[in-house]
């Protein structure tokens, strides 16, 4: 909405405004006129900059349902850490979730492991699953296996670790998957709150220096009536 005030602004309000001044004083001082042509040029330069942010944004979507989803997301990640931190706790979300109903349901350990390896989209995540498979092949309990990949949070790790010495390894997990999920929804949450107050921040003082613009010359030729 208040992309499309600053829009209108610049379309439609300041060329009429630019008349009337020109009527008014016969023409404006070059201070004046170089205070318009700031405002003007700040307003179309967030606008365009606006539109590449919506664009980036439209072909990244389209960009994550073809074969190239990894590749976009890998620098997303790299530009943008936020998505990255969000990113690593929702796949310890997913590999605590998928762990625990295996286990929870029978499957030896081993086997748990290779199967939530295949259900995982994320390339990172699978490869510390296999890490983990890896050091019990090695003979490393199955809660150090997992706290050398740094999947979990250090607390979590020993959570785990205590659930293993007494048998309750699936219980921890959908823990630990609870845990995760619900810091990846308050991570959304607390990042749309900054994005939106900031956006509208913005074009707020767009809109303000467009105004200031159009007010200055116009008061300096009141004034000199």
């Amino acid at each position: 909405m208040v992309v499309v005030i600053v829009l209108i602004l610049l379309w439609r309000v300041l060329p009429v405004f630019r008349r009337v001044l020109s009527s008014m004083g016969g023409g404006m001082s070059d201070s004046g006129s170089a205070m318009m042509r700031l405002g003007v040029a700040v307003g179309w330069i967030v606008l365009a900059l606006v539109a590449l942010v919506v664009i980036a944004v439209i072909v990244g979507i389209l960009l994550m349902r073809t074969e190239h989803r990894e590749k976009v997301a890998a620098f997303i990640q790299r530009v943008f850490p936020p998505y990255r931190r969000l990113n690593k706790k929702l796949s310890a979300s997913r590999v605590a979730s998928v762990l625990s109903m295996m286990l929870s349901s029978g499957f030896p350990t081993d086997e748990a492991l290779e199967m939530t390896s295949h259900v995982l989209s994320d390339k990172d995540a699978a490869a510390k699953v296999a890490d983990i498979r890896a050091g019990l092949e090695n003979g490393k309990t199955f809660a150090d296996s997992v706290s050398e990949t740094k999947l979990f949070e250090e607390l979590h790790d020993r959570m785990l670790k205590m659930g293993s010495a007494t048998g309750c390894e699936d219980q921890v997990l959908g823990k630990l998957a609870g845990i995760y999920e619900e810091q990846v929804e308050d991570g959304i949450t607390r990042l749309v709150s900054i994005i939106e107050p900031t956006l509208v921040a913005l074009l707020s003082v767009v809109i303000g220096a467009v105004l200031l613009s159009v007010m200055l010359p116009m008061a300096g030729i009141l004034s000199s009536l």
